[in-house]
């Protein structure tokens, strides 16, 4: 079993922290959710706190630490500003008057 903590900070605030994770298999997934008009460089920390087997418990303390990017998703009034503008170019190019 290894014991271990994710933090994910970003300007130095804390977007998500999980305390003390545990696994058997050795791998964790995490779907994080930045706020609103955080987007820019962030990081990702992980650290291992123990690595637990039958007979003993090894107490660790590694850190691995790696950069993302957060880029904003698409917001629903920026999608129906994208499909109000196709329309009209739809229509000319499908009509047969020729501009």
């Amino acid at each position: 079993m290894i014991d271990y903590d994710v933090l994910v900070p970003q300007n130095d605030h804390t977007i998500e922290y999980y305390f003390h994770e545990e696994t058997l298999a050795g791998m964790g997934e995490y779907e994080v959710l930045f706020p609103e008009g955080s987007e820019g460089p962030a990081e990702v920390s992980a650290t291992i706190n123990s690595i637990r087997t039958d007979e003993q418990i090894q107490k660790l303390h590694e850190t691995v630490t790696f950069s993302v990017n957060v880029v904003p998703e698409f917001g629903v009034l920026v999608m129906m500003i994208l499909v109000v503008s196709f329309i009209p170019i739809l229509l000319i190019s499908k009509s047969k008057i020729k501009i």
